[in-house]
């Protein structure tokens, strides 16, 4: 495999700053677009969840954009507008999306703790703890009560699990559980007798994550979904590793390594265990190998056949079984 240089990643480093710096000249001038009600609705009376969800992800654009530049460079133009997005975003009323709620059904809908509040939460936390000193002070703490108020809280409080997301196999745990730990480090560390617990909490949640992958490191999700979890996950594993100092490295366990290197197999196409599915050496493999077919790929037609196919061989399995009374059919 090839190394990649030093020179090779700070070059695309610049390039990367550069487009940050582009686009904070180009929302520069520009308002926060209005995340109201009348948007938030569209989702419970005519199912559209992209109006709302198109606002929802331009101010967090904004978020990231202001909140990297102030770090990076600390311009006052910069940590003004910031100022005006971390405000914003404070007065939202639900961090969640429309579509991961329910107003009808939960009282407490506004506090719902899902994918987006818990990267909300991330976020702030971590912008406002690398500013500190450089962002007023009732700024800073307007954003650590809501944090706590409408993600850590709420968490803490209630039994494990918060949702089914908690201590399951899928992106959901690695991307709600890793932004809430990150939060929990940056903002309650001088409170250990309260983070340890959260800490352990989440620590076990994302054992999970990790149990839900193959044992050769295959992501039942796809590749889109492995890179969205595995970036929390590992953003997670980073911030408990420096803050235990190194007594807590949630990337020592040799699963890690094959699950690191499912995007190299994906593209090289050396997974030994698809190859085994393909040739037809057992049933369930194969249907393994569908499903990862289908999570990869974006063609609708081709998304379709693969679970025509995995429908198709699971019916067949169970009507021999059923009429055979076979428990331990031979497949292939």
């Amino acid at each position: 495999m090839k190394q990649i240089s030093t020179r090779e990643i700070e070059s695309y480093l610049q390039k990367y700053i550069a487009c940050i710096q582009a686009h904070g000249e180009e929302l520069m001038d520009k308002p926060m677009p209005a995340a109201d009600e009348e948007l938030f609705a569209l989702y419970e009376t005519t199912g559209n969840r992209l109006k709302y969800e198109s606002v929802y992800f331009a101010r967090r654009k904004m978020l990231a954009v202001y909140g990297c530049l102030s770090l990076l460079e600390g311009k006052p133009e910069y940590l003004k507008k910031l100022e005006e997005v971390l405000d914003g975003i404070c007065e939202e009323e639900c961090w969640a999306l429309p579509a991961h709620i329910n107003r009808k059904e939960d009282p407490q809908w506004r506090i719902c703790v899902d994918l987006f509040a818990s990267e909300t939460a991330h976020a702030l936390s971590e912008i406002i703890s690398g500013l500190k000193g450089r962002l007023p002070s009732a700024l800073c703490e307007k954003v650590r009560e809501n944090v706590f108020r409408r993600v850590l809280t709420p968490f803490m409080n209630a039994a494990a699990p918060y949702e089914k997301w908690e201590g399951g196999d899928n992106n959901w745990n690695a991307v709600c559980c890793g932004s809430i730990g990150c939060a929990a480090i940056y903002l309650m560390q001088d409170e250990p007798e309260l983070l340890k617990p959260l800490l352990d909490r989440i620590v076990c949640s994302l054992d999970s994550y990790i149990a839900g992958f193959s044992e050769d490191g295959a992501c039942m999700e796809g590749l889109g979904y492995f890179t969205y979890g595995m970036t929390y996950y590992t953003g997670f594993a980073d911030m408990l590793y420096r803050y235990t100092d190194g007594a807590i490295d949630l990337m020592e366990d040799e699963k890690c390594r094959r699950i690191a290197m499912f995007q190299q197999k994906c593209f090289s196409g050396q997974g030994e265990g698809f190859l085994s599915a393909v040739l037809g050496k057992n049933v369930a493999d194969l249907v393994e190998f569908l499903r990862f077919a289908a999570g990869l790929v974006q063609n609708e037609l081709i998304v379709g056949i693969c679970r025509v196919l995995i429908e198709g061989i699971a019916a067949g399995k169970i009507l021999v079984q059923r009429f055979c009374g076979a428990d331990d059919i031979v497949e292939g």
